[in-house]
């Protein structure tokens, strides 16, 4: 690797680092502004739970709720700061004329971007990392899943389960699912046959999560089982402890929490995709193709950036940055629309690798555009 290349890497990662924290810090600040009354109720709980003083347990509230969400922001905010990134860092090579430097040097301005780019597929490297190993990873799990009543808890709130299938096509009902120990409490589930009518209906009063055996351990339960179903009153009541399932735990907060989907693997959305009957195949579908466009989408919105300020003589900063923050902006905002395109109207790969197919032959004409 050559001085130069060096040189435009350090450039580079210094001003994406800078940026990163800037944004993390105002996102993160507007949010507590808006919510400081929760996490004063929080650090005051904590105070007197651990005898700290309440100034110190609301600041550890603060950082404790806040230090996960950097790792989360930087999946949606990767490709507006790689682009920045490039913006200020060519900006600074215009204003120190050592763009003219290198082109009276010989050096060609495409020579000049190839350390931004590789740049950018590095970050695009992180992103995957950070989605596939740090985020999934079940304590940042937990802690991303909060919201910010859930602080003083520790774990998400209990939400009640109203007639969720399992892939045998058994409903479960309970009064709530308490995630703090992963069981539901007050518990009926109903068996049917094929033509949808009750066969049997199994009553407890807690169900709890059994991961090595993958079912429910049943306590005081009972299976109730209709000998005839035009005769109601005729039953069996038989007592059972354990219950067979792939209805487990995540898959019930993914059903109640929208933002637990994000968290996930990619062998862990394929786990859920074989679980036909309790999910949205097509979307999980979706999602996971994401995981392999969205990378590649971000670092296509750096390449369409870096035509507006890879010049060979010095311009006008200002004229320069508002072209490259409309096409930015607009290609950052469009890629999350197109993938929110409904999965029942375009093949779920179409709708991830949308964004990717528009815009990479515009990344190519612009970069074809540049004099050098």
């Amino acid at each position: 690797m050559k001085t130069i290349d060096r040189y435009i890497l350090r450039a580079f990662a210094v001003n994406y680092l800078i940026l990163l924290v800037v944004l993390t810090l105002l996102i993160n600040t507007l949010d507590l502004i808006l919510n400081q009354d929760e996490f004063i109720k929080a650090g005051r709980v904590f105070a007197e739970r651990w005898g700290w003083s309440v100034f110190a347990a609301t600041a550890w509230a603060v950082w404790d709720f806040y230090w996960p969400q950097v790792f989360f922001y930087f999946i949606y905010l990767s490709g507006l700061l790689g682009a920045a990134a490039v913006g200020f860092t060519l900006a600074q090579l215009q204003r120190n004329r050592e763009l003219v430097a290198m082109v009276a040097g010989g050096i060609s301005l495409h020579r000049a971007a190839l350390p931004m780019l590789l740049a950018g597929a590095i970050c695009s490297a992180l992103l995957v990392i950070d989605q596939e190993w740090v985020i999934a990873s079940p304590p940042m799990q937990r802690k991303l899943s909060r919201s910010h009543p859930d602080m003083i808890r520790g774990y998400l709130k209990s939400f009640p389960v109203e007639f969720v299938p399992d892939g045998q096509g058994a409903l479960f009902c309970a009064r709530k699912f308490d995630n703090r120990v992963d069981a539901m409490k007050e518990v009926t589930i109903l068996r049917r046959n094929a033509e949808g009518i009750n066969t049997e209906r199994i009553s407890a009063d807690e169900a709890e999560w059994d991961e090595t055996n993958r079912g429910w351990r049943l306590l005081n339960g009972t299976l109730i089982v209709e000998r005839d179903p035009d005769r109601p009153l005729a039953q069996q009541r038989v007592p059972i402890a354990f219950l067979p399932s792939d209805l487990d735990p995540t898959t019930l907060r993914l059903r109640q929490f929208a933002k637990v989907r994000q968290l996930l693997s990619i062998n862990q959305l394929r786990a859920l995709m074989e679980k036909e009957r309790m999910v949205n195949v097509a979307e999980l579908r979706r999602m996971v193709y994401s995981r392999f466009s969205f990378p590649v989408m971000n670092l296509l919105i750096m390449a369409m950036t870096l035509p507006f300020f890879l010049k060979r003589t010095p311009g006008n900063l200002v004229r320069q940055s508002i072209p490259a923050l409309g096409v930015c902006l607009g290609a950052w905002g469009g890629g999350f629309i197109m993938l929110q395109i409904g999965p029942d109207n375009l093949h779920p790969a179409l709708i991830a690798w949308l964004p990717v197919l528009l815009y990479l032959p515009v990344a190519f004409y612009l970069m074809d555009k540049l004099e050098t």
